[in-house]
């Protein structure tokens, strides 16, 4: 369940990361009903007064052609879409667009640079987050630095959110966090497999998640307890092998 404050911060906080502003038409295939068409372009877009070009369906063989039509300059995309599109044969109006930014999560290393080489689009935006974390990720990529990678962390983001977003072991058997003889939580490096938890204060913890529908065991286990310290409560942004640049 996602509360409507919620709704609202994430479409202005997604609306100023990206600066949208009107004259800005961003070209979705997705579908309404599920966070990434809706809190990731519809809202945002709302709140930026900028324009959004809807596609009844995701096409390989539509999707240039309703790009190019629409004076698009961002496009939206998740999972395997883009590899799809890299896939699919060569299509006429596949570079005579307007875009200069892709938009979303789940694009695979090996489609990265050539979905950006093949269709020219200058930048590759990623995100990685979920509808029931409490944290996220964002890479902006231009080129050879950043590129292929689930966020970038660097020293002055670590100076200041490194308390709040921790990255711990896990036993990639059960994908369990990894515990200590003292029950605890062990933290990892860069490229060890692994799980980003980030810290919650108990009093918000109900402000923040509102739980999943009717299931409240399934909300109780979204929180992670006692594990650097006794009391203390995260929450985890999903396992992934960690690739972010430090």
């Amino acid at each position: 369940m996602i509360r409507t404050g919620r709704g609202l911060n994430t479409s202005r906080l997604v609306a100023q990361y990206l600066k949208l502003k009107p004259g800005d038409r961003m070209y979705t295939a997705l579908p309404l009903y599920h966070g990434a068409g809706q809190g990731l372009c519809i809202t945002p877009s709302i709140h930026a007064g900028s324009a959004v070009i809807l596609s009844r369906k995701f096409s390989h063989k539509t999707f240039w052609p309703e790009v190019s039509a629409s004076d698009a300059n961002i496009i939206q995309y998740v999972g395997e879409l883009c590899r799809y599109l890299v896939n699919a044969p060569p299509h006429p109006l596949e570079r005579k667009h307007k875009v200069q930014m892709a938009w979303g999560n789940g694009m695979r290393p090996d489609v990265w640079e050539v979905f950006r080489q093949r269709f020219n689009v200058p930048v590759i935006n990623e995100l990685y987050a979920a509808t029931d974390g409490l944290g996220s990720s964002f890479n902006y990529n231009r080129g050879e630095f950043g590129r292929n990678a689930i966020g970038i962390r660097g020293l002055v983001w670590h100076l200041r959110n490194s308390k709040n977003e921790v990255r711990a072991r896990m036993d990639v058997d059960t994908e369990e966090i990894a515990r200590d003889k003292n029950g605890f939580a062990m933290k990892v490096g860069v490229d060890e497999p692994g799980e980003v938890l980030h810290k919650v204060d108990p009093v918000m913890a109900k402000a923040a998640f509102a739980g999943y529908y009717r299931n409240q065991n399934a909300s109780d286990k979204r929180w992670i307890r006692d594990v650097f310290e006794k009391g203390d409560l995260y929450a985890s942004l999903l396992p992934f092998r960690l690739s972010m640049l430090d």
